[in-house]
């Protein structure tokens, strides 16, 4: 499967690339995706960490670790994939970009 081929910025993102940067990024993950990071960075990461899994399905067991130490309200929005209209949770997380995350229905 190539995961290669774009550019991003200047850098064209080839599969070297990649394995050269994959590393960095999962050592990034591990020290900011744990199971005693603030509730909303667990429930930012769950959501959006859920679409690697079919890439690097070794992190599945890092997920599973966290999504199984998480509150039963936690797993619940997570696993949600239709959740009932206005019961959906989104999270500002400040920065040098400002954006809203979602907190619920992890994609599958």
């Amino acid at each position: 499967m190539s995961r290669g081929g774009c550019i991003f910025g200047e850098i064209e993102i080839t599969e070297k690339v990649i394995k050269e940067y994959e590393p960095i990024f999962f050592e990034i993950i591990n020290a900011v995706f744990t199971p005693h990071a603030p509730k909303a960075t667990v429930k930012i990461g769950l959501i959006y960490l859920a679409k690697i899994m079919d890439l690097y399905p070794e992190f599945t067991a890092t997920y599973l670790n966290i999504l199984l130490s998480c509150p039963e309200n936690v797993r619940s929005s997570t696993l949600d994939l239709n959740p009932q209209p206005g019961t959906e949770e989104e999270v500002y997380v400040s920065g040098v970009n400002t954006e809203k995350y979602r907190t619920y229905g992890a994609p599958e």
